[in-house]
């Protein structure tokens, strides 16, 4: 017969799981809401075709907290950074401004980062 420490105890444990669950569904669907976002911003903004986009993947992290990683289907292995600050304005900010200044040749770089 179940204790009232071992009901207390299942509840708790339930309540973690919920808890941790909630976070990890919540931090997913921000990041389809950056990428879906992103990708608007490009081919309304920026004029590409979604066609040319192979693959858009949105993350957290330090610095910057959040962004997303773009690849083109006519450059593979090229990935353009953006970040939205926290606030909808996309920027790029990758490549790095070190591979540009070597004169690393990189097809969709923003006009001002050229």
């Amino acid at each position: 017969m179940p204790t009232i420490k071992s009901r207390g105890l299942w509840a708790s444990l339930c309540i973690i799981a919920l808890f941790i669950l909630s976070i990890y569904f919540f931090v997913e669907a921000k990041k389809s809401n950056l990428e879906k976002d992103l990708q608007a911003y490009l081919v309304n903004e920026k004029q590409y075709e979604a066609s040319e986009i192979f693959e858009i993947k949105a993350y957290f992290g330090k610095v910057p907290q959040i962004g997303a990683y773009v690849l083109f289907k006519d450059e593979p292995g090229v990935y353009y950074t953006y970040t939205d600050r926290g606030v909808g304005q996309w920027i790029q900010i990758g490549p790095s401004d070190a591979d540009i200044r070597r004169g690393i040749q990189y097809k969709h770089l923003d006009e001002g980062r050229k």
